[in-house]
């Protein structure tokens, strides 16, 4: 049994490592043929207080002797309890194009599929190997205390792995084109799925309205405007981009390729009322035009 069930507390199951943390060098200590494996992370200093640590102690040793388990007396079991393990499941373990790239005989997994060939995970995944680095997707597992990992390259490193990563102001460099809209905007892949719309408007610093439509009127981009950006943002180029807007509940995230806004206030970018000071130089985009004037947007 793990020393937080030994307390009956959970309090002391909390994981050392964040969710989205990156970890080096874990070494496997268990295969499941054809699911996954069991990753010995390395051991890190401790962040808490001695007092602390004897606290936990203390109340541990109680409980074990209350239950006359003696477990603390097994160097073994002592040893055990100090290692923290993550698991990675088959699925996550690496990319499609890295199975093409490390095997060149044997069977395949079908096209589109996630699943890894079971000959290569155990390949790459046999006891005792070190692998190269992971990172840490959930922690909530406080029963056995194992985290769910990855090791896959493009789930180490994706920008994010959910909406509730996404910063509004920050920018992500190098991200996937998906798909062209008939809006006109663009849609990314910021990493693991998450996606995220460069509207219309945003592609580039002079702004472009409408659908790409062929029919003529004020809502239509240009043709000249249509060649650049099908050039410039044709399926699997990498963009730079910046979140403007982001709502985690509903997985909606707003972004923008102007050149002027990805270069202007990178370190410091107007999230709120509060943060504006008089005197303050700022770029933003002009979102609405009113008779009395212009209504000037930024981030949030």
């Amino acid at each position: 049994l793990n020393p937080h069930i030994l307390a009956l507390n959970g309090e002391y199951a909390a994981f050392p490592h964040p969710i989205g943390a990156i970890i080096k060098n874990a070494q496997v200590i268990r295969v499941d043929p054809g699911i996954g494996a069991l990753l010995a992370l390395p051991s890190i200093e401790s962040t808490s207080t001695p007092a602390k640590d004897n606290e936990v102690k203390e109340q541990i040793a109680k409980m074990d002797q209350e239950l006359s388990n003696n477990l603390l007396s097994n160097s073994d079991y002592k040893a055990a309890s100090n290692v923290h393990t993550a698991y990675v499941h088959i699925s996550k373990s690496m990319d499609n194009d890295d199975n093409s790239k490390s095997t060149k005989k044997g069977k395949q997994g079908k096209k589109g599929t996630q699943r890894t060939p079971e000959a290569l995970f155990a390949r790459h995944f046999s006891i005792n190997t070190r692998i190269p680095s992971l990172r840490i997707l959930s922690t909530s597992n406080l029963l056995d205390n194992i985290a769910s990992c990855a090791t896959a390259k493009s789930i180490v490193d994706a920008h994010v792995l959910t909406h509730a990563d996404l910063k509004p102001g920050t920018i992500y460099k190098d991200v996937p084109v998906l798909q062209l809209l008939e809006s006109g905007g663009v849609l990314v892949d910021l990493g693991v799925g998450t996606k995220g719309i460069v509207p219309a408007i945003h592609l580039f610093d002079k702004a472009s309205h409408g659908s790409v439509d062929s029919g003529g009127g004020d809502g239509v981009i240009s043709g000249y405007r249509q060649k650049i950006r099908s050039a410039k943002y044709k399926i699997g180029n990498l963009v730079s981009v910046r979140c403007l807007t982001v709502e985690p509940a509903t997985r909606q995230c707003v972004l923008t390729a102007k050149k002027t806004l990805l270069a202007n206030n990178v370190e410091d970018p107007i999230l709120d009322y509060p943060s504006i000071q008089p005197g303050h130089v700022a770029a933003g985009f002009v979102s609405k035009v009113e008779d009395t004037g212009l209504i000037v947007t930024f981030y949030n």
